[in-house]
């Protein structure tokens, strides 16, 4: 099972590290406004720890996955790595370059009071994000206003690593290409709305969930395969009622969802793994609710990790591979 984290100490000096070279060693952030040289900064550490999570998740490290943030300061936008398009859309100045990462500086491009998401625009080819996934947050300081949890650059940097993370999803293809025809025209509130309106539905979300906790939670490899096996049943049954009584063939939405959330969740977890004050109640990551498929996707690709699966390659190039790796999970043991 993999295992990787990052000390809280590491991320602390890491970011005062970067603050001190934008006052005082980088020539170019010199001659910026200190307002300025604290957003760089801010980005810089950002770029840093998605490089050192990305040790967790294959492909989510390195130049590749180096794709495009707009930061919404209070006057202003600043633009990690943007396409052409943006460039040519919006009057740009270069604020910051080095080693994989550029920074442009541009008037707000819309009024929306908060952003912490991620946007791809599937149809308007005169958009500067169609095809191409661009991460969109709000600054510590009007996230602390409208989220008043997140008080810490820490906190603030897991959320923004979690919407980040579904930019690297989109960026794919295959990926893409698969929400679009399977997720575009069944939102995810329809599995919200499920859950809260139909008891036998939630019933059986419940316990499949219970279900990947005690495979998860049990180090009796033949035992956890029959957890995994009863969860795949009930499953089934439930996508079968779904579909019997409601006319609805969730099994794709479902899965799509679950992956595209449960994996930025998983890259969320890593990262909180390194803030200690909030271990101490970490339930919110793998338990479900309304939004299941947060939890519910998370779990699987923990109980993944558990069996030792290489999925994290292919797994944006073919949704099912999930669940079909579950199936092969089962089938090695499938009559105790």
């Amino acid at each position: 099972m993999m295992k990787t984290s990052l000390s809280n100490s590491f991320l602390k000096t890491f970011f005062v590290i970067v603050l001190s070279s934008f006052f005082g060693l980088n020539s170019m952030a010199q001659s910026e406004s200190d307002k300025d040289s604290v957003v760089i900064a801010r980005l810089t550490y950002l770029h840093h720890l998605k490089d050192k999570i990305g040790n967790v998740w294959q492909g989510f490290n390195g130049k590749y996955a180096d794709l495009p943030l707009i930061y919404y300061g209070n006057e202003f936008c600043y633009v990690m790595n943007p396409q052409i398009k943006f460039l040519t859309n919006f009057e740009s100045s270069l604020v910051f370059k080095d080693e994989g990462l550029t920074v442009y500086k541009t008037k707000k491009i819309d009024d929306t009071p908060f952003h912490m998401h991620m946007t791809y625009e599937f149809d308007d080819e005169k958009q500067f994000d169609f095809h191409s996934p661009y991460m969109r947050c709000s600054s510590l300081e009007t996230t602390s206003k409208t989220i008043p949890d997140v008080t810490t650059m820490d906190v603030w940097a897991t959320m923004v690593l979690h919407e980040y993370f579904h930019a690297f999803q989109f960026s794919q293809p295959e990926y893409a290409d698969y929400y679009e025809k399977h997720c575009a025209f069944f939102d995810s509130n329809i599995l919200q709305s499920l859950y809260l309106n139909h008891k036998w539905y939630r019933n059986s979300i419940n316990k499949e969930n219970e279900l990947l906790l005690k495979a998860l939670n049990t180090s009796d490899i033949n035992l956890a395969r029959r957890h995994l096996r009863s969860f795949l049943k009930i499953r089934s049954n439930r996508r079968k009622k779904a579909y019997r009584k409601l006319h609805l063939d969730i099994t794709k939405a479902e899965q799509t969802y679950e992956m595209t959330e449960g994996s930025a969740r998983y890259i969320e977890a890593k990262l909180y793994e390194s803030i200690p004050v909030y271990q101490a109640d970490s339930s919110w990551l793998y338990t479900a609710g309304k939004k299941y498929h947060y939890a519910t996707g998370y779990n699987i690709i923990r109980v993944l990790d558990k069996f030792g699966c290489h999925y994290q390659k292919e797994l944006f190039n073919h949704i099912p591979l999930a669940e079909e790796e579950l199936n092969d999970i089962v089938s090695v043991f499938p009559y105790n």
